[in-house]
């Protein structure tokens, strides 16, 4: 694409760019918190269990903890990710937008 034909695409309301943070925010903490669980089991765990692998901690909290166990805490996370990606999404894209009128 052109730089003229970029300039002629039409451009997006604050409102769609901040929900379109916000979704594409809880999405990505939600794929990365279960790693982000095991990557933090991993790091307290004694020196006996120190080669182990992501997928065998993983299998293990599942085993002995539950399946929702990767994901305890998410709500936590998610609820301050949305507002969060919102406004800087949607601060960007404003941002970038003014500086292209300059």
């Amino acid at each position: 694409m052109n730089p003229d034909e970029y300039e002629q695409l039409p451009t997006t309301s604050v409102t769609t760019n901040m929900t379109a943070g916000a979704i594409a925010g809880v999405m990505e903490h939600c794929v990365m918190y279960p790693l982000d669980s095991v990557k933090t089991r991993m790091q307290s765990l004694t020196h006996m269990h120190a080669h182990d692998t992501i997928v065998s901690t993983m299998r293990d909290m599942v085993r002995t903890e539950g399946l929702g166990r990767p994901f305890r805490g998410v709500m936590a996370v998610v609820a301050g990710a949305g507002p969060a990606h919102a406004l800087y999404f949607g601060a960007y894209e404003y941002s970038k937008e003014a500086i292209a009128r300059i």
